[in-house]
């Protein structure tokens, strides 16, 4: 039986960026309202995102066991972030950085992650046709009867938001996925290395190298512009899926010869709902 596990402390950045620093004690700097000039715009956050990963894998042997194998193993995450959280856009002369409401140095927001992880197919052993003595233990295995397959994980992890040049970015903070491990699924006596998903839950598809434009305007009004209740931008991959493969590889210690493909999607859209 194989069993890979990623670290819970990988790190992913969907869309390339470090989060900002937020565990420094700030130093003394005067209320928002005390600064003159200021400009501040409130919203309510509301982040909805799934990322998918998908292998599908086939192949076998002939000698010393007849092996056959094809399956393919299907994972969704979704992450959350409710409504309750209000960040404040300032504006000091040309600079505009965003923070929580009372939290001139922190922009973070907890996620609710979780991960479902599904597989299906089958493997079989055999002895040669002929074989004078059984050496391979003949063994037929379904695919779909891990004992993660099916079965949720929910975790929360930390993403954090920049403001920088008109532009958002939205980062998540996988060492902040507490206690999250890959699924088992599938598991396999015959052939290991079945559940190393390339784009699986904390490694999704980055959403690029990117962000979201949302000019000042938009943000705080203008003589122009009047300013929207409600802002929505959307990251995704594109393309998508992402597609890595295919690619042969044999499991260690084994004579099996399986080819893999992976495929990744990661879509996520954040919501500024104004907080008069």
């Amino acid at each position: 039986m194989s069993r890979f596990r990623r670290s819970p402390t990988a790190m992913v950045a969907l869309i390339g960026l470090a989060l900002p620093a937020v565990a420094t004690p700030a130093p003394v700097i005067p209320p928002i309202g005390a600064i003159p000039g200021a400009q501040t715009a409130r919203f309510k956050v509301v982040v909805e995102g799934t990322a998918t990963a998908a292998r599908d894998v086939d192949g076998g042997s002939l000698t010393p066991c007849v092996i056959s194998l094809q399956g393919r193993v299907n994972e969704t995450t979704t992450f959350r972030r409710g409504k309750n959280v209000v960040m404040e856009f300032t504006r000091v002369g040309g600079a505009v950085f965003v923070h929580r409401k009372g939290r001139l140095t922190d922009a973070s927001l907890n996620l609710k992650v979780r991960t479902t992880r599904t597989a299906s197919g089958s493997a079989s052993r055999a002895d040669v046709p002929g074989a004078p003595v059984s050496i391979c233990g003949p063994l037929t295995e379904d695919l779909s009867q891990g004992p993660d397959c099916g079965r949720p994980q929910v975790v929360n992890m930390r993403a954090g938001l920049l403001y920088q040049g008109g532009h958002l970015r939205l980062a998540l903070n996988g060492a902040d996925g507490l206690g999250f491990t890959a699924p088992e699924c599938p598991t396999s006596q015959i052939a290991g290395g079945l559940d190393g998903l390339r784009f699986g839950w904390p490694t999704p598809p980055a959403v690029g190298q990117m962000s979201v434009f949302i000019p000042p305007p938009l943000i705080f009004g203008s003589e122009r512009v009047k300013a929207p209740r409600v802002i929505v931008r959307t990251f995704a991959v594109r393309p998508s899926p992402r597609r890595v493969g295919p690619q042969t590889f044999a499991p260690p210690g084994s004579t099996v010869r399986l080819t893999a493909t992976d495929f990744g999607t990661n879509r996520m859209t954040i919501r500024l709902i104004r907080v008069r």
